[in-house]
């Protein structure tokens, strides 16, 4: 698994870019609603005072 971190500016530059892309076919759009889910439902951190 890949874990990337954007702070709130660079991800409101990701979703301006995302807004502007021309989605063409089944295949992109199931792309952008996967990308789009995981944007929007980020990963909760862990506690690490418990390791």
């Amino acid at each position: 698994m890949m874990k990337f971190e954007f702070n709130e500016a660079q991800l409101n530059n990701l979703f301006v870019f995302l807004d502007r892309v021309e989605i063409k076919g089944l295949n992109e759009i199931q792309a952008m609603n996967e990308i789009l889910n995981i944007l929007h439902n980020p990963l909760k951190e862990e506690n690490k005072d418990n390791e």
